[in-house]
This record gives C-alpha cells, structure tokens and sequence, in this order.
C-alpha cells in the first residue's frame, strides 16, 4: 500500500491546532531553552530521526559538527 500525503492531512492539521494552543500556554516551571540534559538531546534526535529519516536534517551530515 503506498502512502499519501492526503492520508496524512487531518494528522497534519491536528499538530497545527496542538501547536498554536501550546503556543499560548506559559512555559513549564522549572524548564529553561537549551537546558537539555545530554540523554534528552540523544532522544529529540532519535525522533527528529524517526520524523525525518536518517537522510533528513538530523540525519548524518545534518546535524552541527556531524561527521560527513
């Protein structure tokens, strides 16, 4: 079965609506930008990388300081 970008538009649109609501809230007490732990940083990738594939933007070669 192939997948389409049509089979993914209201998975696509609820994300949108998540984001924009989470966008007004206050941040989380106690979290700061850039404040990752280095097992955090390790499991935003290991998403990014399911997200994106291992080719995409966190892929090898897309991150900062990746070996090419």
């Amino acid at each position: 079965m192939r997948v389409t970008e049509a089979q993914f538009a209201a998975i696509d649109a609820l994300i949108a609506e998540a984001e924009e609501a989470a966008a007004a809230l206050p941040p989380l007490p106690g979290s700061a930008d850039g404040a990752l732990t280095e097992e955090e940083r390790r499991e935003v990738r290991a998403a990014m990388d399911l997200v994106h594939g291992a080719d995409g933007p966190n892929g090898p070669g897309g991150r900062p300081g990746a070996a090419v």
